[in-house]
């Protein structure tokens, strides 16, 4: 919910993630995701992902990376929206 209106904010493809937020500050989801068809989730809490870095800080790297890109990639696609908004 946006003010008192409901507002998709993406979409996200099979693969991805979500919810990494509250992965680094430890707060509730700032958003509910819907599923549109059958899906299969991984759900790990903040103290598993502590403890997958510190036993296997080798992949947990790469796994930190590709949430980095893909958290990078949100903002400009944010922004870019924000700019067209702006524009209009």
């Amino acid at each position: 919910m946006v003010g008192f209106e409901e507002k998709q904010l993406g979409c996200i493809p099979a693969g991805e993630f979500f919810g990494e937020m509250a992965l680094f500050n430890h707060t509730p989801r700032s958003a509910d995701v819907l599923a549109d068809s059958q899906v299969r989730l991984l759900r790990l809490s903040s103290q598993g992902f502590l403890t997958f870095t510190r036993e296997l800080p080798d992949m947990a790297v790469q796994v930190l990376f590709a949430i980095a890109q893909t958290m990078a990639a949100r903002i400009a696609d944010s922004n870019e929206r924000f700019k067209r908004d702006k524009a209009s």
